[in-house]
């Protein structure tokens, strides 16, 4: 086992001690959707997204499985989420009809749409969230987090391997600059975080 083998294993495994001090339990309420059966669900294919989200007339962004196959690392996913202020979460929830809306933990709420489509619509009361919204990249299927900010929100939600996976994902297709510039978001809106990016960004290629 080589030097830098070993330097990387240690790395990762300081980090995901640190996660799991800081990760928060999981709520089983109606936000945690569960399906027994995988050919059961129905993937939301990013294509889709515009036409589910035109009756929007705030400002948001797409955060999540979409947004992190959009900065490069494909993810298959059975919903949609966006990130808009708090004060606009009600209003995101009756624009876009949603149904059975249940609160997320995180803030803001999770519901159906008219054809049984899962939003979350997360609304987070931190500093963050109105920068991420603003400096969204237009695309043709909305406006998509950009790759700082889509780290942000993984770090600062802490659900688990999956977030990793994915921020491990966008942080490998990163520019130089745009590390530089996760770094100094990070550092502003997340210090406690910093190491953990760190970590992260040296274990990347692994």
């Amino acid at each position: 086992m080589d030097t830098q083998y070993k330097t990387t294993r240690l790395t990762f495994l300081e980090y995901l001690k640190r996660r799991e001090q800081k990760r928060q339990p999981l709520a089983e309420t109606n936000d945690t959707v569960k399906r027994d059966n995988l050919l059961a669900h129905r993937f939301v294919i990013v294509e889709t997204i515009g036409s589910v989200l035109q009756a929007l007339t705030i400002p948001y962004a797409i955060i999540g499985g979409h947004a992190v196959t959009f900065h490069g690392r494909p993810r298959m996913t059975d919903d949609i989420d966006i990130l808009v202020s708090s004060q606009d979460a009600q209003t995101a929830l009756t624009q876009l009809n949603l149904q059975q809306a249940s609160p997320l933990r995180t803030g803001g709420y999770s519901g159906l749409t008219p054809d049984e489509m899962r939003i979350h619509v997360a609304a987070p009361n931190q500093r963050w969230v109105s920068p991420a919204i603003a400096q969204a990249v237009r695309t043709s299927h909305g406006p998509m987090v950009n790759a700082p900010f889509l780290v942000i929100t993984k770090l600062w939600d802490s659900r688990g391997s999956q977030d990793e996976t994915d921020v491990l994902g966008v942080l490998k297709r990163m520019t130089d600059a745009d590390l530089n510039a996760t770094r100094q978001l990070v550092g502003q809106y997340l210090p406690n975080d910093v190491d953990d990016l760190e970590s992260l960004i040296s274990i990347r290629h692994y």
